[in-house]
C-alpha cells in the first residue's frame, strides 16, 4: 500500500518484539525478510548493504533516470 500510495520503491517494516533482529524489505517485486546473522553483529549492517545493492540495480535500468 505504501509502495503506491507514497511512490516509493522499498519500504522497510518490522515488528517490536523483535525490531532488532528481523526487518522485511517489500518491492513491487515481493519481500526479502533480513535477519540478524549473530547477537555481536549489528541488523543495520546487512540492510545497508543490501540497500545499497538494490539502488545500485535500480539506477542500472534503462529509463530509471524517468522514475
Amino acid at each position: 500500500m505504501a509502495l503506491k500510495k507514497y511512490g516509493m520503491n522499498v519500504v522497510v517494516a518490522n515488528e517490536l518484539a523483535n525490531y532488532k533482529d528481523v526487518v522485511v524489505m517489500v518491492t513491487s517485486s515481493g519481500r526479502t525478510t533480513v535477519s540478524r546473522r549473530s547477537k555481536e553483529e549489528d541488523l543495520e549492517e546487512q540492510l545497508t548493504e543490501l540497500l545499497v545493492k538494490m539502488h545500485s540495480e535500480h539506477i542500472r535500468q534503462p529509463g530509471s533516470e524517468d522514475r
